[in-house]
């Protein structure tokens, strides 16, 4: 690997596969931590069969980038869970999972790939206006993203002595695996009345953003850019 490298959790659907997809057509090489192979044909990506709730295998990996000597320039904590469910049946296995997931998972990888990233490089968590606007059954998720957008705040002011940029995109209704929900007709129209602009983003948006804050956007740290349509103004 001889270009920049972007590592990314949950790049084999939805946002994530989106963000890596567009990533090596900018010829950024790309690793991918998921569960499920990516549907992607490139060289100048690896990919890593993980369960990143599972930190011996987040370990077991960040060693093998180690030994590939493959330096990390831009980290996308990406991948996230949600289960929905009313405060009276609330899981807490389910809860422990959202947070493992969502939250520890990017703890771990930002503390570990940090530690060689090199100045200039950049961690972008990818979160949810949900982070800040409550709303019914999604207790673990949307805690878990809460905690991600303090946590970002936090990496930033750490690392910035060491010239890494931690920013957070906060994201609204978005048309990915995640939100499957959105298969129904009802659902998806009721989610539509809530943004402003009138339509949910598409994971190429995304993507596109995503890219151009890493790319271009030299001065913002402990950032949290908002792409939601206006969601959040409601």
């Amino acid at each position: 690997m001889n270009s920049k490298t972007l590592l990314i959790t949950g790049g084999s659907s939805g946002i994530g596969k989106a963000i890596a997809e567009l990533a090596l057509e900018k010829r950024i090489n790309v690793i991918i931590l998921d569960k499920k192979q990516p549907d992607i044909s490139s060289d100048q990506m690896i990919y890593f069969p993980c369960d990143i709730s599972n930190i011996n295998e987040l370990k077991a990996i960040i060693e093998n980038i180690k030994q590939k000597q493959i330096n990390v320039d831009y980290l996308v904590n990406n991948a996230a869970v949600q289960f929905i469910s009313s405060l009276e049946s609330l899981d807490f296995d389910e809860w422990d999972y959202v947070f493992d997931v969502n939250l520890k998972a990017a703890v771990f990888l930002t503390k570990y790939i940090s530690k060689d990233m090199k100045a200039g490089s950049q961690i972008l968590n990818i979160s949810s206006v949900h982070g800040s606007v409550p709303r019914d059954n999604k207790y673990a998720y949307d805690a878990s993203k809460a905690a991600l957008n303090m946590f970002s705040k936090e990496a930033a002011l750490n690392l910035a002595k060491q010239g890494i940029k931690v920013n957070v995109l906060s994201l609204g209704a978005t048309k990915t695996p995640l939100n499957d929900n959105f298969n129904d007709n009802a659902l998806y129209l009721d989610a539509v009345k809530k943004i402003p602009i009138g339509e949910v983003a598409d994971s190429n948006d995304i993507a596109k953003f995503a890219l151009y804050l890493l790319l271009e956007v030299d001065y913002a740290t402990g950032a949290m850019f908002v792409l939601d349509g206006g969601r959040s103004l409601l």
